[in-house]
């Protein structure tokens, strides 16, 4: 059995709010004492105060099961306005207690952010903007529910913010996806053809050497029929249409093999650093492109540490050399 809502003296001689369920922090001022008048038959009798109908136990413990509500013949000085305290004519006004059942302003502002950031998140050029609209969102709800208030706009834009976050993961993971299959279909596309898919023989005028007798300024044919079976390559004058252009060449200096990764990094560096100074532009913005041709292990061990480099158009031949071209 439960205490209905109203002012009781909670065990300290304070009378305090309790609320049907609990004790609040509303305490009423202290009463001003009025001494009896009552006049003693004798010194043995003893004088008990006036029954107040009952008492509510102090905080922490449950009200006794044996509760009787104030009597109506003698109702407690403070019992006539059990909604709001003890009468105005006592001049001890007291304010309602606070309900959870009012409008949540900020919980309104944080489902709004919420909803927006999720519609921003599908979206991949405002992902950005969106994800801190909706940590936002997040702060706002978790602030809301923890105010006075309705609890339900906090709690709806708490779980719109997650969904949100989710939308926005999933975006960036399929826009990456995209991207990546992009540029692997287009590096595919600018290959340049595998010589042993064009079998062709070499042009009339092309002179068939072996590669490391190739210089700097040789134009190598677009057809090479022969440099996958035995490392010979067909060279072109370059005034006539051709694939590639040597424009850079040195030895390596290291005492062993450095491994094919290592190699191949140095050579495309060297190569990268030499084509600004061929073409006229850096290679990160002009339309030509260069390929490298370093040691493996094998031609390592028989004497090889030459890298060559070569420039050409990914899209047609050349005619003429590319030194200067600054494209």
């Amino acid at each position: 059995m439960s205490f209905p809502a109203g002012w009781y003296d909670d065990g300290s001689g304070r009378q305090r709010w309790w609320d049907g369920t609990r004790w609040t922090e509303h305490v009423a001022p202290p009463q001003p004492f009025n001494p009896p008048t009552q006049t003693f038959a004798s010194p043995a009798q003893t004088f008990a105060p006036p029954a107040q109908g009952f008492a509510p136990p102090t905080p922490g413990f449950a009200p006794p099961s044996s509760f009787a509500p104030p009597s109506p013949a003698a109702p407690a000085p403070w019992a006539a306005n059990n909604a709001y305290g003890p009468p105005a004519a006592s001049g001890y006004p007291l304010s309602a207690p606070p309900t959870a059942s009012g409008v949540s302003p900020l919980g309104w502002a944080a489902l709004a952010a919420s909803v927006v950031g999720a519609l921003l998140a599908l979206l991949p050029p405002l992902i950005s903007f969106a994800v801190l609209v909706l940590v936002a969102g997040i702060v706002l709800s978790i602030v809301a529910l923890v105010r006075p208030g309705a609890k339900w706009p906090g709690i709806t834009g708490l779980i719109v913010s997650v969904l949100g976050l989710i939308i926005a993961g999933i975006v960036l993971f399929v826009s990456f996806v995209s991207a990546t299959l992009t540029g692997i279909s287009e590096g595919v596309a600018n290959e340049w053809p595998d010589p042993v898919d064009s079998p062709r023989s070499a042009p009339v005028d092309g002179q068939t050497v072996d590669w490391w007798e190739v210089e700097v300024g040789d134009c190598l044919a677009s057809d090479q029929p022969y440099y996958e079976e035995d490392g010979r390559v067909v060279l072109v004058p370059c005034d006539t249409p051709h694939g590639e252009e040597v424009y850079y060449q040195y030895d390596m200096t290291q005492r062993e093999f450095p491994g094919d990764g290592d190699t191949e990094a140095e050579a495309e560096g060297a190569c990268r650093a030499a084509f600004a100074d061929f073409v006229g532009v850096p290679y990160e913005e002009s339309a030509l492109n260069f390929a490298g041709y370093w040691p493996s292990q094998e031609s390592w061990d028989s004497g090889d540490r030459m890298v060559q480099c070569t420039v050409y158009d990914d899209w047609s031949e050349v005619t003429g050399t590319l030194a200067g071209a600054r494209r």
